[in-house]
């Protein structure tokens, strides 16, 4: 279960730094070269166009009669320059919008692979905990003391994600996390994954005994709020 557990922690790290990657800041600074050159195009292409009004009679009587006009040297000289480096210009256009394509789609089919593993390790490490769930509810019920219960509760405890804020308040979890009993010990709940979650200290001494649905009241908390959140963690409230 630890080894699946630390899998699942890297699968998500994975997927999150391929999502980071997608708006990263050399995928960024890609894009804004690519927005640049097709400025710069866009900036030739009408120089062209004004340069091609820059028009002179042709030489000749004949061209004369018929009014007939040319480019101006000058201006097709400055034309057939601007024209070599669209050339250049549509290359690296070209270039970049293809690596942010084959950049993206490479990442979204890599999250996609993970992603479907991930689920892979969930399903898994929810059937390993069924069963040690089912093993440690037998221990419950057959221990006659608290202090038996207590020590069920112990070893559950190193088996509970470390989830980084409260489930009750919503406050960042500090170094000094409870384990709390969802549903308490003194009511009959059971030392099991499903039943037990990291709080903050504050929340942890001031419910107590109390059941989850008493403590929401006494301290008028957000109960759709911190179902949602015990939902998310997967347990039963």
């Amino acid at each position: 279960m630890p080894t699946l557990i630390k899998k699942r922690e890297q699968t998500i790290a994975e997927i999150e730094s391929l999502k980071s990657e997608i708006t990263a800041s050399n995928i960024s600074m890609k894009l804004a070269e690519l927005e640049s050159l097709e400025k710069k195009e866009n900036e030739n292409n009408s120089k062209i166009y004004q340069l091609r009004l820059q028009k002179q009679p042709k030489s000749g009587l004949i061209n004369r009669l018929l009014m007939e006009n040319e480019i101006k040297p000058t201006a097709q000289m400055e034309i057939k320059s601007l024209e070599e480096e669209q050339t250049s210009l549509r290359s690296k256009i070209r270039f970049l919008d293809g690596l942010k394509i084959k950049k993206q789609s490479y990442n979204l089919d890599s999250i996609e692979y993970k992603q479907d593993f991930l689920e892979k390790i969930d399903a898994r490490i929810i059937f390993l905990e069924s069963k040690i769930d089912k093993l440690a509810s037998l221990k419950n019920k057959a221990a006659k003391t608290s202090q038996e219960k207590r020590v069920i509760s112990g070893t559950i405890k190193r088996r509970i994600a470390k989830n980084k804020n409260c489930p009750y308040c919503g406050a960042y979890i500090t170094s000094t996390a409870h384990a709390d009993h969802i549903y308490p010990l003194s009511k009959g709940g059971e030392s099991v994954v499903k039943n037990m979650v990291y709080v903050c200290s504050s929340c942890n001494l001031k419910k107590k005994d109390l059941t989850l649905n008493k403590f929401i009241d006494k301290f008028d908390l957000d109960r759709d709020e911190i179902f949602d959140r015990l939902k998310l963690l997967k347990k039963d409230y």
